[in-house]
């Protein structure tokens, strides 16, 4: 068991984007990432543990089930960051007996057996490879593949894990104001028209200016 976690934020909110859109959900945003995107999102979030740590502090479990449990939200999406660097089998013991749903969103770059438990897994490749454990071991209910402002993926294409996984995604990147990149827009239409499989995401709470 982690004898703390170090958490950017806990919020509650709707979920904005995949297959969850519009569900609300308690948000645990963990601090620090294995991954350094000029893209990030949550930039402030992904800066490296030992800095967040003083800035923000760390949680206990207890700390954080203390929180947990005081929440009406029925899911529980664990995010960050790179959630995975610190998700460990008791946390997932203890929102489990909780009564919650699990969900993470992750890059997919690291996998134990113990998320092989978790309810709704989002992966979103970045520019590393994802563990292929996530689909033999483990499952994966979704991707969603970033496009970039310059119309280019972030990663593996999609072609790559469409067989594996029921829904995928097409992400335009947001840049500035509270809309996609009109480039990055485009292309994902373009994607989406062209291929049954695929579907468009588009982070409807940063178009409603909400977290």
């Amino acid at each position: 068991m982690a004898e703390k976690y170090i958490v950017h934020e806990i919020f509650e909110s709707i979920q904005g984007e995949g297959g969850n859109m519009g569900l609300g959900m308690l948000f645990i945003r963990f601090a620090g990432c294995n991954l350094r995107c000029p893209f990030c999102d949550s930039v402030e979030a992904a800066r490296h543990v030992g800095y967040l740590n003083k800035a923000y502090g760390s949680w206990t479990l207890a700390g954080l089930m203390d929180r947990i449990k005081v929440s009406r939200a029925r899911w529980v999406c664990l995010t960050g960051g790179e959630p995975c660097m610190q998700i460990d089998e008791d946390l997932i013991d203890a929102i489990d007996c909780s009564g919650r749903a699990i969900a993470v969103e992750t890059n997919g770059t690291i996998f134990q057996q113990a998320f092989s438990r978790l309810d709704y897994v989002t992966i979103s490749p970045k520019n590393h490879v994802v563990d292929p454990r996530w689909f033999t071991d483990g499952h994966v209910n979704e991707m969603r593949f970033l496009i970039t402002q310059d119309g280019t993926f972030a990663g593996e294409p999609p072609e790559a894990f469409s067989h594996r996984v029921e829904r995928v995604y097409m992400s335009p990147e947001f840049t500035g104001g509270y809309k996609p990149n009109e480039k990055a827009l485009k292309v994902a239409m373009q994607l989406v028209t062209a291929n049954p499989n695929y579907r468009l995401s588009v982070q409807i709470h940063k178009w409603l200016n909400i977290r």
